[in-house]
């Protein structure tokens, strides 16, 4: 057991307050996501692989906000050091 990996990161379960250069760049994806989605939903005929690709869709935007939110360029500039990354 002594190679086993451990699963649980600590800081995968904490609350990371983004800067405000990630928060500004978290709400500019959320707001192309968004217009995306809408562009999408009338595109797309209804039915199981609609809903596929929006439930597929969400997924890569909450994973591009958590990126963001993780990256360490912007630590430090007011948020005293919160989102990064730990060992």
């Amino acid at each position: 057991m002594a190679n086993e990996k451990n699963w649980v990161d600590p800081a995968s379960y904490d609350f990371i307050k983004p800067s405000s250069t990630q928060e500004a760049k978290i709400l500019a994806i959320r707001t192309a996501a968004r217009a995306f989605a809408e562009a999408m939903d009338k595109a797309l005929p209804a039915g199981p692989d609609k809903a596929h690709t929006f439930r597929q869709f969400r997924t890569t935007v909450m994973w591009a906000n958590y990126t963001l939110s993780r990256s360490a360029d912007d630590v430090g500039e007011d948020d005293q050091g919160s989102g990064k990354e730990t060992a």
